[in-house]
C-alpha cells in the first residue's frame, strides 16, 4: 500500500498540522483565561461515557449524533460526546450538586458527530464553553446577560470584528402551533417549514393562519425591528410574555458591545433543540458557519430528574474561530550552533525565544539552516545575529 493511501482518513476526520494546531491550542487558552475573569472553574469531562448516561436527560438532544461502541471491560455500551453541554449537566447534577448555586462551570475538549453538515462537514473537532446554572426565577434574566456578555468579551479578546449575535425563540413555534390547535402531524410539518422559510408549505398546511405564521418568518431582521413588528402582531399571551426581557436584552447586549450587530429572528430552530426560553447564536462577517451557539435550557440527569435546574450558557466551534481570530502572539524563533551551552540555551528560552539546535558540528551554514527552520536569528559564539 503506497504511503499516500495509507494516510487517508474517513469523512470529517483531518489531521491538524502546524501552525494551524498550536493557534487553535492558543485560541482555546485565550477562551479559557476569559471565562476565568469571570469566575468560571473548570472541568474536564471524559471523552466517553456510558451510553445510557450520555444520552439521558440534557443529553437526550444528542442522542443521533452519537458514536456508540461495546466496552470490552464492562461488556456496556458507551458513547463518544458529540456536545459537551450533556456532561455538563450531569456534573452539575451529581458531582457538584452540593456547592452554592449559580454555578459558573467552563470547559474545553474534543467532541465527534456521526455526521457533518453543509456548513460544517469536519465531524471531529474542538468546544470550548461555559454554563451558568441554578439562576431560578428574578436571577434568571442577569443570567442570561452575563453569559452573553462573557461569550462577546472573549470574542473580542481574539481579536474577532464585525460580529453579530443573532436572538432566537426556540419554543415560540411549537408554543405557537399548540395554541393553534394543530394535530400532531401537522404541527410537525409546519415546525419545518417555518425553520426552513419554506412559505409554500406554509401556506398549504397554515389554514386559516398564512398571514400570521408568514409574517413571523418574514419578521426576521435588526432585533428592534422584529421585536416592534412582533408586538405588532396578534400573538397569544403565553408567547408575548417573554418580549419585555428581550427587549432589555438587546438594550443591555447595545450598551455594552454597540459595534457588535443584533438580530432576532423568531422561528430559527437550531442545534440539538434543548434550548428554551431564549437563544442566540453568535457570527462573524467572514466565517463560514456560525462560531458559536448558546441559550436558556434546563439542566437535568437521568430519567427520574423531572425538578432540573435553569441554566444559560454558549459553545464556541474551534474551527469557525479559527478563520477568523487574529493569529497568536508573534514568536521570536533562534537557531542555535551545536557548541552552544546548556545554560546559554536556558537563557534564551526564559527571555521568550523558541530555540531549535543544531544536533552536530559540521560545515553547515547556520544562516541557510536557520531559514530551513523557520528561525529569524542564529545563535553562535554567545552572540544573536539576525538574518536579515
Amino acid at each position: 500500500m503506497s504511503p499516500v493511501k495509507a494516510a487517508l482518513l474517513p469523512a470529517g476526520f483531518e489531521d491538524m498540522l502546524p501552525p494551524i494546531a498550536k493557534q487553535e491550542s492558543w485560541l482555546i487558552g485565550q477562551l479559557l483565561n476569559s471565562f476565568d475573569s469571570y469566575g468560571y472553574q473548570r472541568v474536564k469531562p471524559p471523552l466517553l461515557e456510558f451510553e445510557q448516561s450520555l444520552v439521558s436527560g440534557t443529553g437526550v438532544a444528542v442522542a443521533e449524533q452519537t458514536f456508540r461502541l461495546m466496552d470490552p471491560v464492562s461488556q456496556r455500551m458507551l458513547g463518544v460526546r458529540a456536545d459537551m453541554t450533556a456532561q455538563i449537566a450531569r456534573i452539575a447534577r451529581t458531582r457538584l450538586d452540593a456547592l452554592a448555586r449559580p454555578l459558573r462551570i467552563s470547559y474545553s475538549g474534543q467532541v465527534v458527530r456521526v455526521q457533518g453538515n453543509q456548513i460544517r462537514p469536519n465531524r471531529q473537532f474542538s468546544q470550548a464553553g461555559a454554563e451558568l446554572i441554578g439562576a431560578e426565577g428574578n436571577s434568571r434574566f442577569p443570567a442570561l446577560t452575563e453569559t452573553i456578555d462573557l461569550a462577546l468579551t472573549a470574542l473580542k479578546r481574539l481579536g474577532i470584528d464585525k460580529m453579530s449575535i443573532d436572538l432566537t425563540l426556540p419554543k415560540l413555534t411549537s408554543y405557537l402551533l399548540s395554541e393553534l390547535d394543530y394535530s400532531e402531524e401537522v404541527r410537525v410539518q409546519l415546525i419545518k417549514a417555518l425553520d426552513q422559510k419554506d412559505t409554500a408549505e406554509i401556506n398549504r398546511l397554515a389554514g386559516g393562519n398564512q398571514e400570521l405564521l408568514i409574517g413571523l418568518v418574514q419578521a426576521a431582521g435588526p432585533a428592534e425591528l422584529v421585536l416592534q413588528k412582533l408586538n405588532a402582531m396578534s400573538l397569544p399571551k403565553s408567547i408575548t410574555q417573554d418580549f419585555g426581557n428581550i427587549a432589555e436584552l438587546i438594550s443591555v447586549i447595545q450598551a455594552a458591545h454597540h459595534e457588535v450587530t443584533v438580530t432576532l429572528d423568531p422561528v430559527e430552530q437550531r442545534g440539538f433543540q434543548y434550548h428554551e426560553g431564549i437563544g442566540f447564536t453568535f457570527y462573524s462577517g467572514s466565517a463560514g458557519a456560525e462560531l458559536g451557539t448558546g441559550g436558556e435550557y434546563r439542566v437535568h440527569y437521568g430519567e427520574e430528574d423531572d425538578r432540573g435546574e435553569a441554566a444559560s450558557g454558549f459553545t464556541f466551534y474551534s474551527d469557525a474561530l479559527l478563520e477568523v481570530a487574529q493569529a497568536d502572539p508573534p514568536v521570536r524563533s533562534i537557531y542555535l550552533a551545536a557548541n552552544t551551552k546548556a545554560e546559554e540555551a536556558l537563557t534564551l528560552r526564559a527571555d521568550g525565544w523558541i530555540t531549535i539546535k543544531q544536533l552536530e558540528n559540521d560545515d553547515s551554514d547556520l544562516r541557510t539552516l536557520a531559514q530551513k527552520f523557520n528561525c529569524g536569528f542564529v545563535f553562535a559564539n554567545g552572540e544573536i545575529k539576525a538574518l536579515d
